[in-house]
């Protein structure tokens, strides 16, 4: 019976304490001397934060095993006595108050440690920052920066985050796996699929990696190193290249509305998929020695295209009407209303309109084709790059001339491909 007392008693104790230290060296900082900086690591409640020792020691001088640095090394004895010091001085520190360790997160036991080994160091006050008021700041950044459709994807995805905690904020540390689980679950349970629950999980990826940039959030506390986003393969929406060729065989009445937006999905069709976006805000000066020379809005990534005939038709109808009927902005295409000037809120509905209409018209022009589903100006650009896959065109090239900004295992190599090898890549496509 006492044996059995003994034993629930060091249950108890090892259940209330729950804080572990080590001494470690991060080799993910090497200075340029070679030396890389010595951590005291502190583990509580599944939280791992790391307190500066002020030594500096290059990685093949450590003993990971035993946590203490090798003799061969001149400051050796020195060190190791500092460290050893300096550990068990924080262990007492956590030692002195077990009994109430597991009402402390792992914030406050590091402040502890660093007022035990630093007593005269001043306090450093480091706010802790919440969710809701970090990415509502990241959404101030980008409405300044006329960034509104990603402001918009920021604010409705968040929005999710504040059904699951039913509007209560929640510190950026205390996000962590068991978060990002029951928050899945939540959220699978509601009905939201694979997919949605993936752009959430972007979203606040998103932001806890700026947080971590911004020194807001400790690396340490990221939990997606151990989160997967996983995606579920969705239908595509790509049309095969003989409805283009149905489209531009259309007869209809010149100047009207169906008119130019056939004249538009062709356009963008001839031009690598260009965003509808992008296509609104071309002018003269993006006309450069038959070539199409602009800034893609959304990635700040430039293009340069080369202007198929069947693109220069189109083109040269518009610069002649635009002797008798210009757009105050200048504008290549008659698509933006006159007063849109991209800088506001207001202008950003205006796009958001005026790209509902051009769906609507797109659908319209589908039906007068016999397609069976939707046409709209990503089937346009989805179109483009699935006909090319289909013709034997590298799938690199064609995720080059798209500009896919989130391919990012891509992109570090796809900046070699030379124009010649865009223009004909989108000229066998749109022969």
């Amino acid at each position: 019976m006492l044996i059995c007392m003994q034993h629930a008693c060091k249950l108890h104790c090892k259940k209330k304490y729950m804080a572990t230290l080590k001494i470690i060296i991060d080799t993910r900082t090497i200075k340029k001397d070679l030396t890389s900086p010595i951590y005291l690591r502190l583990i509580h409640l599944r939280k791992t934060l790391n307190i500066k020792l002020g030594l500096y020691i290059e990685a093949k001088h450590w003993n990971p095993k035993i946590q203490k640095v090798k003799l061969k090394h001149p400051n050796a004895k020195r060190w190791n006595i500092t460290l050893t010091d300096k550990k068990l001085k924080a262990e007492k520190a956590l030692l002195d108050i077990e009994e109430h360790i597991n009402n402390k997160s792992a914030h406050e036991l590091k402040d502890l440690i660093i007022s035990t080994l630093y007593p005269h160091m001043k306090k450093a006050t480091k706010k802790r920052h919440s969710l809701f008021e970090f990415t509502n700041k990241i959404i101030q950044e980008l409405e300044t920066a006329q960034k509104h459709a990603t402001a918009k994807t920021y604010h409705y995805d968040i929005l999710a985050f504040k059904r699951f905690r039913k509007g209560k904020d929640i510190y950026l540390d205390e996000i962590d796996y068991d978060f990002l689980k029951a928050f899945e679950a939540h959220t699978l349970g509601r009905g939201v699929s694979q997919n949605g629950l993936s752009h959430y999980m972007k979203t606040l990826r998103a932001v806890l990696n700026r947080a971590i940039r911004s020194e807001a959030l400790d690396p340490n506390c990221y939990p997606f190193r151990f989160y997967i986003i996983r995606r579920q393969k969705t239908i595509k929406r790509a049309i095969d290249k003989s409805y283009f060729n149905k489209i531009k065989d259309l007869e209809l009445v010149q100047e009207t509305t169906l008119w130019h937006t056939k004249n538009y999905i062709l356009f963008m069709f001839f031009t690598q998929g260009m965003n509808f976006r992008d296509m609104t805000l071309l002018k003269n000066e993006n006309i450069q020695n038959d070539r199409l020379v602009y800034i893609r809005r959304k990635t700040k990534r430039i293009y340069n295209i080369k202007i198929t005939d069947k693109a220069k038709e189109i083109l040269d109808y518009y610069n002649l009407r635009n002797e008798s009927q210009p757009h105050p902005k200048g504008y290549l295409f008659p698509i933006l209303p006159h007063n849109y000037s991209e800088d506001t809120e207001k202008d950003h509905k205006m796009y958001n309109s005026a790209l509902k209409y051009m769906n609507d018209s797109c659908n319209t022009i589908g039906d007068l084709c016999g397609l069976k589903t939707k046409l709209t100006t990503y089937v346009i650009r989805h179109s483009w790059a699935t006909i090319g896959k289909k013709l034997g065109i590298a799938t690199n090239v064609i995720q080059e001339a798209l500009g896919h900004a989130d391919l990012a295992t891509t992109e570090a190599y796809l900046d070699c491909f030379e124009d010649e090898i865009m223009d004909q890549a989108n000229e066998k496509i749109t022969e």
